[in-house]
């Protein structure tokens, strides 16, 4: 086998494999350390999705909250419209807007929303407009 070094002195040759085996030890370094973050990243993803003290179900109490606010949201709103974005008004309008809905409700011959579920709804819509 013939190796042929472009008209290089054996020093620039021999310049050119350091920088080569530099270079590859360096891309290596930086590949270790890629899976490092990568495997703390996942393991801090994992612990935040821990599950609660008493919480077999691996959700929050917030998570809870939010979700049986949403399926009341949907079940009460989508009698006559799709469920509000909490954004779409300023928190102080919610109340009004809430009960506004609500009057129609029993004026069109629909269930009224229970105080509990209306209160939970205009808490949840103010706390998270705009």
């Amino acid at each position: 086998m013939r190796i042929y070094n472009n008209g290089l002195s054996s020093q620039a040759t021999a310049y050119s494999v350091n920088i080569h085996a530099v270079w590859f030890d360096i891309l290596l370094s930086m590949g270790r350390i890629l899976a490092g973050i990568l495997l703390c990243s996942s393991i801090a993803v994992m612990v935040g999705c821990g599950n609660e003290a008493g919480n077999s179900t691996g959700q929050s109490m917030h998570t809870r909250y939010q979700q049986t606010t949403n399926d009341a949201l949907r079940q009460w709103c989508a009698d006559c419209h799709a469920p509000p974005l909490p954004s779409a008004h300023p928190s102080t309008e919610w109340p009004s807007i809430v009960l506004r809905m609500q009057n129609h409700r029993v004026v069109d011959g629909l269930e009224p929303i229970p105080k509990q579920e209306l209160d939970r709804i205009i808490t949840y819509l103010q706390t998270r407009s705009n």
